[in-house]
């Protein structure tokens, strides 16, 4: 890698940098599988950084594609990069292997068909090393890509700027962007120490919700959090048709255990209970909406009696006749789902969803 100086950076993070010998301060693990069509803009973001003392770790977990030789292709022209192959585990168990080969006094995650705005090591290195946080969050763009590989829409999700002790974490507002925010680990940056003193590790074979697991686990051990109120991370929804995504009959219970996290999380900082039960019991019925949309979105063979089946076991579960107790609705497609979701209307949502579904077919069959 050339040495290129920061652009607009203080003098601390240029200390930072003057003595390229010592181990780099940030690292940035990067696990691939079949992304050969989107690897280069990933690992481009990364090199185009305005602060510029950083490994990036590339984890080839078993790609069947090209991804690792593009990879490698990378590593022979920038001393930045490394690559680690081996055989297919998921993305935890890759996560973990770049974990454990880290040398960065900070790690950073990211997603190989995603990408960075070239000023979020800048920013985060020098909010940790200004405030010595434990871990630096930050708020990120929802890119949604279309069929033809154009930008169709984005969301910005960020949450207000705060330095958080521990003990503070009980006054943080809850509201739907703080908790999404938190069930991610593309958009943080950890104290590396923290990672490995406590052997925080990714559950390996746990998908979807491995993220919240783990940083409910990291949350309870920081001494401080620093929240950045800028979006620095592109996360990239392609759209994608029924054929090519398949349901996972497991779709309710990881959601479950997602939501569940977050709860116990913010129960865990001492927050007014009341309030998680509102933003916890948002988060529920919006994942049952997700559980349907899956379920008749997405390919699979369940026959119209097991859909009716898995939305009596939703509306049914424990969990949601607890939490739709503290739904507030914000509009009228809330108020309806509440209706639903407290008198069990099972046949009503499978009819509603059994059109929409009908409807969206014929709309990508054009």
């Amino acid at each position: 890698m050339k040495y290129r100086g920061a652009k607009d950076i203080t003098e601390l993070i240029d200390n930072f940098q003057a003595d390229r010998h010592r181990r780099p301060t940030v690292s940035v693990i990067m696990p691939v599988y079949n992304v050969e069509k989107y690897i280069s803009k990933a690992i481009e973001s990364v090199l185009g950084q305005t602060y510029r003392d950083f490994e990036l770790i590339i984890v080839d977990d078993g790609s069947p594609d090209r991804s690792g030789e593009i990879a490698e292709e990378y590593a022979k022209k920038e001393d930045a990069i490394r690559v680690l192959h081996k055989e297919n585990g998921g993305l935890s168990d890759a996560r973990n292997a770049g974990i454990v080969a880290a040398k960065g006094k900070y790690t950073v995650f990211m997603d190989s068909d995603d990408y960075l705005e070239d000023n979020l090591l800048e920013q985060a290195v020098y909010a940790a090393e200004e405030q010595q946080a434990d871990v630096v969050m930050f708020g990120y763009f929802i890119d949604r890509i279309n069929a033809a590989e154009q930008l169709a829409d984005r969301e910005t999700i960020y949450y207000p700027y705060g330095i958080y002790e521990y003990a503070d974490l009980k006054n943080i507002q809850i509201n739907a962007n703080l908790l999404q925010m938190v069930g991610y680990a593309w958009n943080k940056m950890y104290l590396s120490q923290l990672l490995k003193q406590n052997n925080f590790m990714f559950t390996k074979g746990l998908s979807v919700v491995e993220d919240i697991v783990f940083n409910s686990a990291v949350f309870s051990k920081l001494k401080k959090l620093i929240i950045i109120d800028s979006p620095l991370y592109h996360y990239i929804h392609r759209e994608r048709k029924t054929l090519v995504n398949m349901f996972h009959k497991d779709v309710f219970i990881l959601h479950k255990k997602g939501i569940t996290s977050r709860k116990k999380l913010f129960e865990a900082w001492g927050i007014n209970q009341n309030t998680i039960n509102e933003f916890i019991s948002f988060g529920h019925i919006s994942g049952i909406r997700y559980c349907c949309a899956n379920m008749f979105y997405y390919k699979n063979e369940l026959k119209l009696k097991e859909k009716y089946n898995y939305i009596k076991l939703m509306l049914n579960d424990q969990f949601t006749r607890q939490m739709i107790q503290s739904v507030r609705s914000k509009n009228k497609t809330d108020l309806i789902m509440k209706y639903i979701t407290k008198y069990r209307l099972n046949i009503l949502l499978l009819m509603l969803y059994s059109y929409n579904a009908r409807k969206k077919l014929k709309s990508w069959a054009k």
